[in-house]
């Protein structure tokens, strides 16, 4: 059983001075002029042709403020993963189904395989503190004890399936979310926001309503300048391709199936740029 020791408070404070220090380098460099990258893997906005007219509307309404910082989490990403020094991922908020009874490797297993084998990343820690259906509430309540006390330098967000279908049109869900980021950027981490993958099979009002929440989600990754995973704009293409993406779910339809979880690790790499410089 983990336990902390008497200073650990004080050194988790040291390690969060130091990482927010390393973070303004990075910021003062970009406003300095690095190097220019290709940003298309960090768009915040639906990847083209697949947003619906009423959900970009929803988007635009939603995303009128600018960033917070000079340097987006896609350019200080690019720097972790040029830096030598081990970094500490930690992957929160929906596991999305993973069943370790059924042997099955989840995306975040697919992602950590990648990041140490292909990229050569092998210090770099990933960890998950995901669990089933949840929320961005229960995330903000705890994120102490889920996030924080393992001194991350890239926190990976994913909101639950189930709270987008029941809450992704109140504001609270688009509130506590900009909250949760605007938190952890103020611990000094960098962000990823995914959203999660549509469904295979939805009554109209589910699916509205993770329409929805997926736009909130694309608006707050604008606001913030958080990097966006946008795994829902990719299975609905998915579905407008083949007419199905009923390959991507496991026979409940409601989680990903093994070949679902491979996808959703490919996106994310694609969306942090890591295949296109790394393999």
């Amino acid at each position: 059983m983990f336990t902390e020791s008497e200073n650990s408070a004080g050194q988790i404070g040291a390690s969060r001075r130091g990482r927010r220090r390393r973070m303004l380098v990075i910021q003062a460099a970009a406003g300095r002029g690095t190097p220019e990258t290709d940003s298309a893997e960090f768009i915040h906005t639906p990847e083209s042709g697949i947003a619906s007219s009423n959900e970009s509307s929803s988007a635009a309404s939603d995303s009128t403020a600018v960033p917070t910082s000079s340097a987006n989490d896609g350019e200080r990403i690019m720097e972790l993963l040029e830096d030598v020094q081990p970094r500490t991922w930690v992957f929160t908020g929906d596991n999305l189904g993973f069943q370790v009874e059924q042997a099955r490797r989840g995306w975040i297993e697919h992602y950590s395989d990648f990041v140490r084998e292909k990229v050569e990343r092998k210090q770099d820690i990933i960890l998950n503190s995901s669990f089933a259906d949840s929320s961005i509430e229960h995330i903000l309540n705890d994120v102490e004890w889920r996030i924080l006390r393992f001194q991350p330098d890239v926190v990976l967000v994913m909101p639950s399936a189930e709270e987008c279908a029941r809450h992704g049109e109140d504001d609270e869900f688009r509130d506590r979310l900009q909250q949760l980021v605007e938190r952890l950027h103020d611990e000094g981490c960098t962000v990823v926001l995914n959203t999660p993958p549509c469904p295979a099979d939805a009554n109209h009002s589910t699916t509205k309503s993770m329409k929805t929440a997926a736009s909130r989600v694309r608006a707050v990754a604008t606001r913030t300048g958080a990097v966006l995973a946008d795994h829902f704009s990719h299975w609905q293409a998915t579905i407008q391709h083949d007419g199905s993406n009923a390959n991507l779910h496991a026979e409940s339809g409601k989680q990903p199936s093994a070949r679902g979880h491979r996808e959703l690790a490919r996106r994310l790499l694609k969306s942090l740029n890591i295949q296109t410089r790394n393999s």
